[in-house]
């Protein structure tokens, strides 16, 4: 694993750089692992012709066309190529959904007037994305650190008020649904904002992200140790007989490198 000081430089990230990733869910998280993947990178630059444009719908939300399966695409966990130079914040992510419990699945029909309950993507707040193919329409509706997503069958949720019937396969899946439902009511309703608190997983992953970057752009462990955990530690501590900062900074590099490899799927579900 090739750990080189770029003699009389200093490492121009700091920690700031990496607020945008704080209360990313876990497929936000796999992104961002993914997209530094040069073999994923080369994918889309191979395959440019599939990446999916978009056009505004007039609920606001970007429409993409996807009028065949992008096999190459999905070896990857995704439905359609992302662009790697956008981040978790900005992207629009349409992974497999067998590699995810949180996608719920919608029937959706026409609504009329006297139905209660009817919906449409003007309905609801946030950044709306909608993929759609030939077999169904994917959704993503996100808002600062609240995500729904869902694919719907039958009438097209673009046409205007429809009325969705959800369904779920299992417990496991059942229950995480629930937690996607809470979302879309939370997107429904709530235009406010509302403040998430640092959670365990944005450190961890933060830092294993920080420890991969340092590990692509060939610095050494001491260099990341310093973004990590400021200069002043670093230089009490580095050279003490337990190691200790060392080895952790060893660890997330080697955990940054397996979730960029492959195990980004587990952050799906």
């Amino acid at each position: 694993m090739p750990q080189v000081r770029k003699s009389g430089t200093a490492w121009e990230r700091r920690l700031d750089d990496y607020a945008y990733t704080k209360g990313l869910d876990g497929p936000g998280w796999a992104w961002e692992f993914l997209r530094r993947n040069a073999n994923y990178r080369q994918d889309v630059r191979e395959h440019l012709a599939t990446l999916p444009t978009s056009i505004t719908h007039i609920s606001g939300a970007k429409i993409f066309m996807l009028p065949q399966r992008v096999e190459t695409a999905e070896k990857w966990g995704l439905v359609a190529f992302a662009n790697p130079e956008q981040s978790a914040r900005d992207a629009a992510l349409f992974w497999l959904p067998t590699h995810m419990n949180s996608i719920v699945s919608c029937h959706a029909k026409p609504a009329n007037d006297n139905h209660p309950e009817q919906l449409s993507l003007s309905n609801f707040n946030g950044q709306k994305s909608v993929l759609v193919t030939p077999v169904c329409e994917h959704i993503l509706i996100q808002k600062l650190h609240t995500t729904a997503r869902l694919i719907i069958r039958g009438t097209s949720f673009l046409e205007g008020e429809c009325v969705l019937t959800f369904s779920f396969e299992g417990i496991d899946n059942a229950l995480s649904g629930l937690i996607t439902l809470r979302n879309l009511r939370h997107l429904l309703c709530s235009s406010r904002e509302t403040l998430v608190p640092l959670r365990p997983s944005d450190l961890k992953y933060r830092d294993y992200l920080v420890a991969l970057d340092g590990h692509l752009a060939q610095r050494s462990y001491r260099d990341i140790a310093e973004v990590l955990y400021g200069t002043d530690r670093v230089k009490e501590v580095w050279t003490n007989e337990t190691r200790h900062l060392k080895d952790k900074v060893r660890r997330a590099v080697y955990a940054g490198i397996e979730l960029m490899n492959g195990c980004y799927i587990k952050l799906l579900k």
